[in-house]
């Protein structure tokens, strides 16, 4: 008992008494603050993703409806799809289609290729902000395969 009773003990034990605590209290707070800035990170990254998509479900609509209207408000797209093959009216529809897809084609940011497919002459008009990347014949072979 004689060494409890020694000041070296006694600054011993008073100095552990505080220090255990405060390491203790050191090591949950480090803890909690990994879950608590894990979970800030999960919930951002989320919310970025959820901003994301809603943007490109935004984008989809809009060049969806743009395509639409497009599709049934065009009267040149008409002229080609109903215009025999090879006639002067189905050429000059042709065109006029490519001039306004190339035109177009400037202004949409979330759009790099607009086409025309005409099943019955399997015939593919194509335009696009970088022609180099889209081949026509490969576009055309993988068209006749989705379309049987």
């Amino acid at each position: 008992m004689r060494l409890f009773n020694t000041l070296s003990s006694k600054m011993i034990i008073l100095i552990l008494l505080i220090i255990i605590p405060l390491v203790f209290l050191l090591v949950f707070d480090n803890y909690y603050g990994m879950q608590l800035l894990r979970k800030q990170a999960a919930l951002s990254n989320s919310n970025l993703l959820s901003v994301y998509m809603a943007q490109l479900d935004d984008q989809l609509d809009y060049f969806t409806n743009y395509l639409k209207i497009s599709a049934e408000a065009d009267p040149d797209i008409h002229n080609y799809v109903n215009s025999a093959g090879g006639s002067t009216e189905r050429v000059q529809a042709a065109e006029r289609i490519i001039n306004k897809f190339y035109n177009q084609i400037k202004y949409q940011n979330g759009i790099h290729l607009f086409f025309l497919y005409s099943e019955s002459e399997k015939n593919l008009l194509l335009a696009s902000n970088d022609i180099e990347r889209y081949n026509e014949e490969v576009l055309s072979e993988k068209i006749d395969g989705l379309i049987f």
